[in-house]
């Protein structure tokens, strides 16, 4: 019984250090390094979102990188809590957000701003608004919280955070604008 046991656990050790030897030959495929972000010096802040958004579609402006945080200056541009980068220089939103922008997406052509803000641009935008590319407007009356994740599936908009309420409709903290 002893020998079998031996047996066993041999062959055991000798499949995981197969999978370790395989799993390490996986990771040394992913080769790459970290580097400084573009724009230097970068923001005065924190940065809890970004994502990319060609504010034309496929037409003649370069995409943009849209990040969102809490933070007031972008590079060497004033930004409330959210600009954009066109590769060579930071640019604010319009006014941006009177409090901090915890998610980012794009939805219909538009950028989607998500957080803990109670406007944007100005306009009454509770914890959720959309950019155009030249004002922001609100999805609806917003939620009754803040968001912290968006996402599109189906093509609804998703929004995740802590929230009960949704344009006034109860929802278990998460929401789908249609």
């Amino acid at each position: 019984m002893h020998r079998l046991f031996s047996s066993i656990c041999g062959l055991v050790l000798s499949i995981v250090m197969l999978n370790l030897s395989a799993g390490s030959a996986v990771a040394q495929d992913c080769e790459g390094q970290w580097l400084p972000g573009e724009g230097l010096p970068g923001v005065g802040g924190t940065v809890h979102a970004a994502t990319s958004w060609d504010p034309d579609g496929a037409g003649p402006l370069n995409e943009l990188l849209v990040v969102g945080g809490s933070f007031n200056v972008a590079g060497t541009s004033l930004a409330s809590n959210i600009a954009s980068w066109n590769g060579s220089t930071w640019q604010p939103l319009g006014d941006g957000t009177n409090g901090t922008v915890r998610a980012l997406t794009v939805w219909n052509g538009e950028l989607i701003a998500g957080g803990d803000f109670a406007s944007a641009g100005g306009v009454s935008a509770q914890g959720i608004a959309r950019w155009n590319g030249s004002a922001w407007l609100p999805l609806g009356s917003g939620v009754d919280g803040w968001v912290d994740a968006l996402t599109v599936y189906g093509g609804d908009l998703i929004a995740g955070g802590h929230f009960d309420a949704a344009g006034g409709t109860a929802c278990g903290r998460i929401a789908r604008w249609a």
